[in-house]
């Protein structure tokens, strides 16, 4: 994993994947272009980890470029099992970072390269606290998926 400089053309990337995202969803040009300043541009390579089984949940990204799989291992004898693939504009680990709990799956890079937006679980925290639209967003969000 690498980390990505703020240049135009990714930020132009990043913010189009932040605007259709469920989670941003509803927020105005100007509010997603203030949380996208929040976050860390990071780039996976294929192989690489977002996320792993078992590790606490501290950041959760929006997928801008690429694609990865969600997997499992299984209980029963520890094969690893395909769940889902994401890509733009899906968030990953977003449950296990405002539950504040271990990952349930990993989240693993597929294509030749991943770009995705990194909020950490203090930036997350600072962004419900400090920009109240992006928490009623959230909120709405949330649950209608439940509803």
């Amino acid at each position: 994993m690498t980390t990505q400089r703020h240049d135009a053309g990714r930020l132009a990337t990043v913010r189009a994947a932040l605007q259709s995202s469920s989670l941003f969803h509803g927020l105005t040009e100007v509010q997603v272009a203030e949380v996208s300043t929040h976050g860390t541009i990071r780039e996976f390579k294929l192989g690489e980890y977002l996320t792993t089984q078992g590790k606490p949940a501290t950041a959760f990204y929006i997928i801008a470029e690429g694609t990865a799989v969600i997997q499992r291992a299984r209980g029963d004898d520890g094969s690893i099992v395909d769940i889902a693939q994401v890509c733009p504009p899906d968030a990953v680990g977003e449950m296990g970072v405002l539950l504040r709990s271990q990952r349930s799956a990993s989240v693993v890079c597929q294509s030749s390269r991943l770009l995705a937006v990194e909020y950490t679980q203090n930036q997350f925290e600072n962004m419900l606290k400090n920009l109240p639209y992006f928490a009623l967003v959230l909120c709405r969000t949330l649950a209608a998926r439940v509803q």
